[in-house]
């Protein structure tokens, strides 16, 4: 009986981040506010599931090992499976050029740690409820070479 009404803004929230405690907190405030969460605790594992489960929308760190936010971000944006999802990024970082960045690579919002839970299921729901765009903006390219470790475990799946 205490439920809380579904709208048609829930949905499926790819959590792609490295830190556990902030991946845990994401997904209780996630599933409290009604919303189906998948996680990743790297970027090509974050991929593979984006690839797969056609998530609603995607919460990705910055700052991870081995593949960062940013080629994660592009790297989603050179899909044509996942070139359409909205992208939040999550920082702890305080530095304008970061957020700039992650606009020009695609992101759609830029949400500093520590997050203020309501602004964050906010910025998820606007995500989920914005109409799909008509024309997929150009997103910045650049020649990067990609481990073959990594090219194989994006691949391979998670």
């Amino acid at each position: 009986m205490g439920e809380r009404p579904t709208t048609s803004a829930m949905g499926r929230v790819l959590v792609i981040e490295d830190d556990p405690a902030v991946r845990h907190i994401l997904r209780v405030v996630l599933e409290q506010a009604g919303h189906e969460v998948i996680d990743a605790d790297d970027g090509s594992r974050g991929l593979a599931l984006a690839q797969r489960r056609s998530p609603g929308v995607i919460i990705l760190d910055v700052m991870m090992p081995f593949m960062d936010g940013f080629a994660v971000l592009e790297a989603l944006r050179e899909d044509e499976r996942t070139v359409s999802i909205p992208v939040l990024m999550l920082s702890a970082m305080q530095h304008e050029p970061v957020e700039e960045q992650c606009y020009r690579l695609g992101a759609k919002a830029y949400i500093r740690k520590p997050f203020d839970q309501g602004m964050l299921l906010g910025t998820i729901e606007e995500l989920l409820s914005a109409p799909p765009e008509l024309a997929i903006e150009a997103v910045e390219r650049r020649v990067r070479e990609v481990p073959l470790a990594v090219t194989l475990a994006w691949r391979d799946g998670a």
